[in-house]
């Protein structure tokens, strides 16, 4: 039986552990294993950066179309909240970006939120009423625990 080693793991193996390169008419000096790593390591990498890519030009777009915003309004307000939501403080992640809150009666923004923050906003309807109310229904039965 015919072996070859393999360049990246040098492991001696079967001649049949190797792909036919039929423009040079020889096997690859790399083993069907290795090539498959290197393969997935490269669409990963590729994705990866496709994404980001994809990401940031979404962002960009939206900013604008949504809340007439440009990236760098995007990063100055982020910068004035030390990137942190404006109610709870909890920092922005990579995976994470805050989200823009924004009056939706003016369409006028307000700052940058969690988004658990800003659903919270959104599920009280935006009204200071039904959140004194909500403040008001904690207090009680922190009160009655007591």
């Amino acid at each position: 039986m015919t072996t070859k080693v393999c360049m990246k793991c040098n492991h001696d193996l079967p001649i049949s552990s190797f792909h036919w390169r039929s423009d040079s008419n020889k096997h690859r000096n790399d083993c069907k294993s290795c090539r498959s790593i290197a393969s997935l390591k490269q669409y990963y990498d590729d994705h990866d950066k496709w994404k980001s890519q994809r990401a940031k030009a979404s962002r960009k777009y939206y900013l604008k179309k949504l809340y007439n915003m440009s990236v760098q309004d995007y990063e100055k307000m982020l910068g004035q909240q030390n990137h942190k939501c404006a109610i709870c403080g909890q920092n922005e992640t990579q995976k994470r970006a805050l989200s823009v809150d924004h009056c939706h009666k003016t369409g006028k923004v307000r700052g940058a939120l969690c988004s658990a923050c800003n659903r919270g906003i959104g599920s009280l309807k935006e009204s200071k009423e039904v959140l004194q109310a909500a403040i008001d229904y904690l207090q009680y039965h922190k009160d009655k625990e007591s």
